[in-house]
């Protein structure tokens, strides 16, 4: 089984056989190829990003049928940002209609998170509270 991927369509995985072509060398220098969902939001001053990738290599290390090929990751954030255990957080997924629910659950929780002081609620604009719910009812409802 292969270690490397790119993919075509919607994220959809195509191993790479053999010896490694210009598509994989692009994306692999090209971040913005492999964004899958990436919001910033702001908090006491501070800018938290929460990121979905596409990661080219397969991070489960080939030890099942199945490759581990995306991750969200949470950057950001102050030390008085504590109390939020999300800040940090690394989660990876087999495919990319799993890592979008995982990204948006993960905005999900840093926007209830955030909705406990009054200060915040404005730096969390209606939109993106409505992209977010949306976003995760039509992953649920694909399942």
């Amino acid at each position: 089984m292969t270690l490397y991927y790119i993919y075509k369509g919607d994220f959809e995985p195509v191993p790479v056989d053999g010896a490694l072509d210009q598509r994989w060398l692009d994306l692999v220098e090209d971040y913005a190829l492999r964004v899958v969902e990436r919001n910033r939001l702001s908090h006491h001053g501070s800018t938290i990003i929460v990121s979905t990738v596409f990661l080219c290599i397969d991070h489960g290390f080939s030890r099942s049928n199945q490759p581990v090929l995306f991750e969200t990751m949470v950057f950001g954030g102050e030390e008085q940002d504590d109390d939020l255990s999300i800040m940090g957080t690394q989660c990876r997924y087999r495919d990319v209609r799993a890592a979008r629910l995982g990204h948006f659950e993960i905005l999900e929780k840093l926007i209830q998170a955030f909705s406990g002081t009054e200060q915040d609620l404005p730096q969390i604009t209606d939109d993106l509270v409505r992209s977010v719910l949306s976003g995760i009812r039509k992953l649920k409802l694909r399942k």
